[in-house]
């Protein structure tokens, strides 16, 4: 639970909220905030593939308390509201049942993203033992400089590379290259239909997934 509230004074915080065409689109706050009644809002199909490390090794990012997360092979994240200042983030996957994890404002920005970016970090900290902080900045920087992204279709994709040309790459291993791709519907932007974080390095890297589920 801890690492969604950090995401959230991360992202919400007023430099992102202040600047660039895509935050002021997907992250703006209240956009659930006129859902009608309660219940389940969003549905996701979420999985998430990690990097084999070699047995008996210690993570990078272990001397920082970070965990690493698990692998996931078939999860679910659904964000529902239940009530008019108040949405809830719930997770289940192969190992574990449905439970919400944690409350959101419903005048605050998408909780859906939030969540996946938060895990991100988490991922690349534990992987590469880098500073958290420096991670999310990164992000947030490239989420600020972003355009819109480009149509397909009916949908704008967005692709970021946080670290293309970050001083520090060599000592990020293949999290240097990592790419995330948001798509949306420009028309709903609450609606982010797909997010993805890849590295790049096929099917021995890290690539985490979340595909809204009509």
């Amino acid at each position: 639970m801890k690492h969604l509230f950090a995401a959230m004074l991360f992202l919400a915080s007023p430099h992102v909220a202040a600047a660039g065409e895509l935050t002021d689109l997907i992250m703006a706050p209240g956009l659930f905030a006129q859902a009608e009644g309660q219940g389940e809002i969003l549905r996701y199909a979420h999985s998430r593939q990690l990097p084999e490390a070699a047995e008996g090794a210690e993570l990078p990012g272990a001397d920082k308390g970070i965990a690493l997360p698990r692998p996931i092979a078939e999860g679910q994240v659904v964000l529902s509201r239940v009530d008019d200042d108040r949405l809830t983030l719930s997770l289940a996957d192969q190992e574990t049942p449905d439970h919400v994890v944690a409350d959101f404002p419903a005048s605050g920005p998408n909780p859906i993203l939030l969540m996946f970016l938060e895990d991100v970090v988490r991922t690349m900290t534990a992987q590469t033992g880098g500073s958290p902080y420096y991670i999310r900045n990164r992000i947030r920087d490239s989420l600020v400089g972003s355009g819109q992204g480009e149509a397909q279709g009916e949908l704008m994709v967005t692709r970021l590379q946080p670290f293309l040309d970050d001083p520090n790459r060599q000592r990020m291993g293949d999290f240097a290259d990592l790419a995330l791709t948001i798509a949306y519907d420009p028309s709903q932007p609450a609606r982010l239909v797909e997010l993805v974080a890849m590295t790049g390095t096929g099917q021995g890297g890290y690539t985490e997934r979340m595909i809204l589920e009509e």
